[in-house]
């Protein structure tokens, strides 16, 4: 079952991390595992590290979601104003600025991490009503969300992981009981493993267009931000390098189909596929 991060606007003051996509009040920088030095040259081991980036991506990116249907859930448009959304959300996190401006509600947060390193998160939201993008929750019956998650290592001669990562979702069905997603994920991410015999890394990109992701409300929530049903397809470029070789190159799609929380996934690289399943999430 996924950790429950606050990505969006949980957030306005956190979408997107992912996502499915990868990525405290966020902690997108804490789901991608550093992969270490062994070997990887088999396809079903390569499958596992790809399975295992994918996963988290995943859940990063229904953690996003989740937050972006809180935001459309819980507004009281008679009482807050959309300058106050920040104050209402930020959580444990205080943002720089909380703008509205163009018809979108804006916050941005830094957070110097003790020297490690600097994460920048920057969240947006927009309601649409008769047609038109609008600040005021009022009688909108969809929204659009944006997310953009930046956390960047001071020092990269140890081990380490950088990630760049974004978000657009369109958000439909917020005044009923059935909300629907689509919309897309871009992530980049690095990871470097030193040890005393080695230095391993990988650089990862990952594309994600997601279909028709249906949310179930109750209780005054969404199930927990869990998928009832919708598809995604993920596309991932794989570099691996050990010490001084040449990196290693591998292109990989995933067709994803969600049933309550559930994933089937059907993978091919060149020639090669593979089916698993997973959870994500629990309804």
């Amino acid at each position: 079952m996924r950790s429950n991060r606050s990505l969006l606007l949980a957030g306005l003051a956190a979408i997107v991390a992912v996502t499915f996509l990868a990525l405290g009040c966020s902690d997108d920088d804490t789901t991608t595992p550093v992969t270490p030095a062994p070997e990887v040259s088999t396809f079903e081991t390569m499958l596992g590290v790809v399975q295992e980036q994918v996963s988290l991506y995943l859940d990063s990116a229904v953690a996003t979601m989740e937050s972006g249907l809180a935001v459309a859930k819980f507004v009281n448009p008679d009482v807050v104003r959309p300058g106050d959304i920040g104050d209402l959300f930020m959580g444990s996190g205080f943002p720089d600025s909380t703008v509205g401006g163009s018809d979108w509600i804006v916050s941005y947060l830094t957070d110097i991490s003790s020297g490690l390193g600097t994460k920048t998160v920057v969240d947006s939201i927009t309601y649409v009503v008769d047609g038109r993008y609008n600040n005021s929750a009022r009688d909108a019956e969809s929204m659009f969300a944006r997310h953009k998650f930046q956390f960047i290592n001071q020092d990269t001669t140890i081990t380490s992981v950088d990630i760049i990562h974004h978000g657009d979702l369109d958000i439909t069905g917020i005044s009923g009981v059935t909300a629907t997603i689509n919309g897309s994920f871009s992530a980049t991410v690095r990871d470097k493993f030193v040890s005393t015999d080695s230095t391993a890394w990988n650089y990862w990109t990952i594309e994600t267009t997601v279909n028709d992701l249906t949310f179930t409300s109750a209780g005054g929530g969404w199930t927990s931000g869990c998928p009832n049903s919708g598809t995604c397809t993920i596309n991932v470029i794989w570099q691996r390098a050990v010490d001084d070789e040449l990196p290693t190159y591998t292109q990989w799609q995933l067709d994803v189909t969600i049933t309550d929380g559930v994933i089937a996934v059907d993978v091919a690289t060149g020639n090669l596929t593979a089916s698993y399943e997973d959870t994500v999430c629990t309804l």
